[in-house]
């Protein structure tokens, strides 16, 4: 701020650039515009050339900018190469060409320029290279540069006078051998010349008898062919003049004659008879000498050859005659053996003969047997040959022995029927015996009763047969039963019957017996009635009643009171006592009925044998031992005592006293209550009225 100087000061001006606008165009399209301050460059923008143009720079210099300016891009036409090639590929003519201008005059310079041999070639046109289908251009006069490299080719055709005229030469005729060769050709006749430049091939067409054979292309003059079969062949050829981008031209020619290949004759060939045994599939008509596609057929009389093979396996026993004739394809002649002879003798096989079943039950079918022959099997039916052990043979189709046989006089017929007598010595082989085992016979005895009790009849056995064979019958065997004694004891009995007989070696027996059962016959035991009695009487005499028992047998047993001298009252059962396991007993199922009888109250009189007097007001007791006891048992005591007071003076009775009496057995058990017991007494108490001590006595 320099508005009020104070002092000396030194001011100095401060300046900005100015800036200017630079605009890049491309005719009327703005490419870039940019501010650009003074003296300094502007950054021009990036441009490309086009397919037709070329960019070459800008109209002014914009490096040190002082003004607005406007910069424009500069351009120039685009030049493309034209060129002419001629049809061998060498360059006619070429020029640099700016883009849509007209090359009609550079055609007409280089068609003028372009040379090439016109005794074989004939001019065509102009094609554009790059055109694969080269189609001729045929008016230059509107025709402009386009936007690239451009280049014509030349195109030329070949004429016929490239081939001329050719003779086609045939190889001398031969006979046919397996390696052989022919060589046809074909020459160039006078005046005719082959010419530089140009390619030949030669595509040939042979024919053999009239018919198309092969075709096969050489560039070479000549076709050699290898191995040819026998027959006629006929040559024709076409030959083709080719050149590089000028077409091709073709001419046909023709053989004058064709070559024979004749058949050869079959060499080396031997033909011999054979002797074999019937139906030897092995055995042939030797012939050596074969090739392995010969054809033989064979005929009986020497000019016919209908067979086309001879199975002499199939013939029968015998001689036979033929002729053979080999057939060795179309190129040589058949081959015609003279006369052989083929003698066919018996064939011997050998029959291996099983049983389809070696192991048999008397009674059984016999088997079948199996006869194998040459890996086939035949069967022998049962009944078509014999078994044979020592001196016994079983014949038909039963086995009705026991034992292992041998196999013996097989019938083989049924192997006659494939292998004839006529034809075949046939030698048996038997493999194995037949083992006939005995039969499973099965006898069960019944019975008609299974149980009965001790004392009935034992019962009556039968039996009956199961598994008798063929025609054998229970009348062929003794049967023995088991004899039982008329009484049997109580238990398990076994029936049988024992088999014997001479059919019994036939069979394996089982005899299924039966049991029975004997059980215990019912006996009853009753005691007979027990009179009551009283406490301490004597035991009483039992006795009882048996019913049941048979005749002759008794049971052992006991009878019981339950009841000893001196018992306690009550009902008491009397019974029987025995042993079932006793030999008395064991055949009877004892039931034994007991009675009862009861021991009642025994009477027992306690008594005071006087009446003595007491004074009123005094007790007066008695000691039990002081008391008569009449019915007292034996062994027993009483004790305790009676007593009495009274204060008014009177006689008194038994009822009047209090009694405190007991009885005691000899164990000192109270059996008081045994006792129906009644008391004899009385008092009497008098009134005194002095005051005298009466002794206290009975």
């Amino acid at each position: 701020d320099f508005s009020k100087v104070t002092e000396s000061i030194e001011v100095s001006a401060v300046y900005e650039l100015n800036e200017y606008t630079v605009i890049f165009k491309n005719g009327e399209t703005t490419l870039k515009t940019e501010m650009v301050k003074h003296g300094f460059a502007a950054t021009a923008p990036n441009v490309y050339d086009t397919a037709t143009k070329k960019f070459v720079g800008w109209d002014k210099s914009f490096d040190n900018v002082t003004s607005d300016i406007i910069v424009n891009a500069k351009w120039e036409t685009k030049k493309f190469t034209l060129t002419f090639i001629n049809f061998d590929g060498t360059t006619v003519y070429t020029a640099e060409v700016e883009y849509g201008a007209s090359i009609d005059s550079h055609f007409e310079t280089a068609d003028s320029a372009a040379t090439y041999d016109a005794t074989i070639l004939d001019y065509v046109g102009w094609y554009d290279k790059s055109d694969t289908e080269k189609t001729i251009i045929d008016d230059f006069s509107e025709l402009t540069m386009p936007a690239e490299n451009f280049t014509l080719t030349l195109k030329l055709r070949l004429m016929d006078s490239a081939i001329g005229d050719f003779k086609v030469n045939t190889p001398a005729d031969f006979t046919f051998s397996e390696i052989n060769s022919a060589e046809f050709s074909v020459m160039p006749n006078e005046g005719t010349t082959l010419h530089a430049g140009v390619t030949y091939k030669y595509i040939w067409t042979i024919n053999k008898d009239n018919v198309f054979y092969k075709t096969e292309e050489t560039t070479e003059s000549s076709l050699t062919l290898q191995n040819l079969a026998a027959g006629e062949y006929f040559a024709k050829v076409r030959i083709v003049a080719s050149m590089e981008t000028c077409d091709s031209v073709e001419k046909g020619f023709t053989a004058d004659k064709t070559l024979i290949v004749s058949r050869a004759d079959i060499s080396g060939m031997t033909v011999t008879g054979v002797t074999m045994p019937y139906g030897d599939k092995t055995a042939k008509i030797g012939i050596s000498g074969l090739l392995a596609d010969d054809v033989v057929t064979y005929g009986t009389d020497g000019t016919t050859f209908p067979l086309q093979n001879v199975d002499l396996s199939a013939l029968d026993c015998g001689e036979y005659e033929y002729f053979v004739r080999v057939y060795r394809g179309d190129n040589y002649n058949p081959y015609t053996s003279g006369k052989i002879t083929v003698t066919i003798n018996k064939a011997t096989v050998s029959a291996t003969v099983t049983p389809d079943d070696d192991t048999l039950t008397y009674g059984d079918t016999l088997p079948s047997l199996t006869a194998a022959i040459n890996g086939e099997t035949y069967t022998i039916e049962s009944g078509k040959y014999e078994l044979h052990l020592g001196m016994t043979s079983i014949t038909g189709d039963v086995a009705n022995n026991v034992g292992t046989y041998n196999i013996e006089n097989v019938d083989i017929s049924v192997l006659r029927e494939k292998y004839p007598e006529k034809n075949y010595d046939i030698k048996l082989t038997t493999v194995g015996a037949i083992t006939i085992n005995q039969a499973k016979l099965t006898v069960t005895v019944s019975l008609d009763k299974t149980e009965l009790t001790y004392g009935e009849d034992s019962p009556i056995i039968s039996y009956t047969f199961s598994g008798l064979k063929s025609s054998d019958k229970e009348d062929d065997f003794t049967i023995t039963k088991t004899k039982f004694a008329e009484k049997l004891d109580a238990g398990t009995y076994t029936a049988a019957v024992t088999i014997s007989g001479d059919k019994t070696k036939f069979y394996n027996i089982t005899v299924n017996a039966a049991d029975f059962t004997v059980i215990q016959k019912a006996a009853t035991l009753t005691i007979d009635k027990v009179n009551d009695i009283t406490y301490g009487d004597k035991v009483p005499v039992l006795s009882a009643t048996v019913d049941g028992v048979l005749a002759g047998d008794s049971l052992s047993y006991t009878l019981e009171t339950g009841y000893t001298v001196g018992a306690r009252i009550g009902e008491y059962t009397a019974s029987v006592v025995f042993n079932a396991e006793a030999a008395e007993n064991k055949n009877y199922a004892i039931a034994a009925t007991g009675t009862t009888f009861n021991i009642g109250t025994k009477a027992l009189t306690i008594k005071l044998n006087n009446t003595p007097t007491v004074a009123i007001g005094k007790t007066y007791t008695v000691e039990a031992e002081h008391l008569e006891k009449i019915g007292l048992v034996a062994g027993d005591t009483v004790t305790g005592y009676v007593t009495i007071t009274k204060d008014v003076a009177g006689t008194y009775n038994a009822d009047d006293f209090d009694k405190f009496i007991s009885v005691k057995n000899a164990k000192g058990e109270d059996v008081t209550a045994c006792y129906e017991i009644a008391y004899e007494m009385s008092v009497t108490f008098i009134e005194v009225t002095f005051a005298i001590d009466f002794a206290d006595v009975t």
